[in-house]
């Protein structure tokens, strides 16, 4: 939320820096009553109005230091699966796919096929964050811990319902919905 906040700060100091540049006001030095001047490296003297560079500036850097922060603290995941019953044909789009916890961008599709995507700080696994996923629907439910089959899968055990996995990603084996 605080990066929005800076965001949306930074954004407002552009716009505002770019209107009193459009409106072309030269600043009067009070002590001289001469035009306000300053030196830029590679461009010279410039008498101009520079609250208004000031508040480009500030805008400019302000979106900089986000973004640095933003990209360099994590990484982007994705995990990547599918639901199938033995039972039932279900309407996959009545189910709803949770990550625990709720950070998470969650796309479900009407075949049963899914992707969980977010930004995990850099360093954490998918596992390190993330408790269980559930699938809810009328006609059942299938829950895991993403920790425990990333220990299988570690292990070799072919029980694992991981089926591949990279350093920022997971692909499931097929997740088999249990009927009521």
């Amino acid at each position: 939320m605080l990066t929005y906040a800076l965001l949306a700060v930074a954004v407002l100091a552009i716009l505002l820096g770019f209107v009193a540049l459009l409106k072309q006001k030269t600043y009067i030095d009070s002590a001289t009553n001469e035009p306000s001047e300053f030196e830029l490296p590679l461009v010279g003297k410039l008498k101009t109005n520079y609250p208004s560079l000031l508040f480009v500036a500030l805008g400019f850097g302000i979106v900089w230091q986000v973004s640095q922060r933003i990209d360099e603290g994590t990484e982007e995941w994705s995990i990547t699966g599918s639901l199938r019953s033995d039972s039932v044909s279900p309407a996959w789009e009545q189910g709803t796919l949770t990550v625990f916890p709720s950070d998470f961008r969650v796309e479900l599709s009407s075949q049963g096929a899914f992707r969980i995507t977010a930004r995990l700080p850099k360093g954490a696994t998918f596992e390190d964050v993330v408790d269980y996923i559930d699938f809810s629907h009328p006609a059942g439910s299938v829950q895991f811990s993403p920790k425990n089959q990333f220990a299988r899968y570690a292990q070799h055990d072919t029980t694992s319902l991981i089926r591949e996995a990279t350093p920022r990603s997971r692909i499931l084996k097929p997740l088999t919905l249990t009927t009521y």
